[in-house]
């Protein structure tokens, strides 16, 4: 009998015999199956019964395979891998359909591969650095620019106050003179208003268009571009019958709106028609065309003398700019000779300012004497060198004048 050891070991090897018996049966069913070649005699040996009860198995039959199960696995495996393209595709088209691309799955390569990079970080806080050292600059050159446009500007104003104050002060100090100027009114033979002033006038209209038309050349001839901002030019005197005694170019900057100065200068004075020491004073407007006759007393070099004038401005307004032409007949009442004033003045808009406006004053003064002043007998009469240089400080003083005006409006 034998033992239950030998037993255990028969059991073990039936199992593992069973098992490779299992194994070698798949791979028989991998192999390829060998036809079989049957015949009608071999059909016919093993048949014992009648012929419509057998069976044979002939070679145009079709043998059943049996697949293992590797082969299924395997077959399942493609079948899900075609289900899964199928589905793929069919997710692509749904994509495309809604408009849901691929560009956020590429963004985000694109921007975990700059941020794998070790020197990312270091550029992008440099960059940053610079863009805001860039904005900085550009903000501090704008306020730059805007305080130097405040500079000038209150360099303007402060300027334009204190020539009023200096003004002022020296009136303050010439009020004794006044009174003189007034006693000598009342004492030297007073001026009475011209009958003539009509005809006058229309003499002095004559040719103010033309002026007008060829100013730009004119302008251009005399070199008025070449002027700086604030400046004053005298040309020398000339000589002849009808001789130009002399000829001023000044360009003025006034802080003030080029409108307020075309009303300035358009608008008479009332203080000036109640000088008490005017002998007379009339005016008239017609449209574009302003007319004033005006008498007063004058004295230089020790020498009283009165000095009627017929003065006839017109105004042309442009879209840029205001232009001002004046003539005036100054007539003197000693000496045998009478003179004609021209004068081409024109507003221009400054430079722009976020603080205020700039107004520009053009203009070209010239006197032409009536009569031949060297054969002409002047005894009695001021030297005309101390006249021009008088002509020449009328022509500063308008400037000045016209200031204290604009002052005196703006402040009200």
């Amino acid at each position: 009998m034998p033992s239950p050891m030998y037993g255990d070991m028969d059991f073990l090897l039936d199992e593992a015999s069973v098992f490779a018996f299992l194994a070698d049966c798949d791979l028989v069913d991998e192999m390829e199956p060998v036809p079989t070649i049957s015949t009608t005699s071999h059909c016919g040996a093993m048949s014992t019964q009648s012929d419509s009860s057998s069976f044979c198995i002939t070679s145009e039959e079709p043998v059943e395979k049996k697949k293992s199960w590797r082969q299924r696995r395997k077959e399942e495996i493609l079948n899900l891998r075609d289900e899964v393209k199928q589905l793929s595709a069919e997710l692509q088209q749904l994509k495309y359909a809604f408009g849901v691309h691929s560009r956020y799955r590429q963004s985000k390569k694109i921007k975990a591969a700059k941020d794998s990079s070790p020197f990312s970080s270091h550029a992008s806080i440099w960059e940053n650095t610079a863009q805001h050292q860039a904005n900085l600059r550009s903000i501090s050159e704008q306020e730059n620019t805007n305080l130097r446009e405040s500079l000038e500007y209150h360099i303007q104003k402060a300027k334009s106050l204190n020539r009023a104050v200096k003004r002022k002060l020296r009136a303050i100090l010439m009020s004794p003179e006044m009174d003189m100027i007034n006693q000598l009114q009342h004492h030297s033979k007073r001026a009475t208003p011209p009958l003539n002033n009509e005809a006058v006038f229309n003499q002095l209209k004559v040719g103010i268009d033309e002026l007008y038309g060829g100013l730009d050349i004119f302008f251009k001839q005399v070199g008025m571009d070449q002027l700086s901002r604030s400046g004053l030019q005298k040309n020398s005197m000339n000589s002849g019958a009808r001789m130009t005694l002399v000829e001023f170019l000044d360009s003025y900057a006034i802080p003030f709106d080029l409108l307020q100065i075309e009303k300035a200068i358009w608008t008479p004075d009332t203080a000036d028609s109640e000088d008490p020491a005017l002998f007379f004073m009339q005016s008239a407007t017609d449209d574009n065309t302003r007319m004033i006759s005006m008498g007063f007393p004058f004295s230089l070099e020790g020498i009283d003398f009165s000095i009627v004038m017929r003065i006839v401005t017109r105004k042309y307004v442009e879209k840029d700019r205001v232009v001002f032409i004046t003539r005036s007949l100054i007539e003197p009442s000693i000496g045998p000779l009478s003179f004609v004033e021209t004068n081409r003045r024109v507003l221009l808009r400054g430079e722009p300012s976020s603080l205020g406006p700039t107004t520009i004053i053009l203009t070209h003064r010239e006197a032409v004497s009536y009569g031949d002043l060297l054969s002409s007998d002047m005894t009695g009469c001021p030297s005309i060198e101390i006249g021009l240089k008088t002509w020449e400080g009328f022509a500063t003083q308008y400037n000045y004048a016209l200031e204290d005006k604009l002052i005196r409006t703006s402040s009200k």
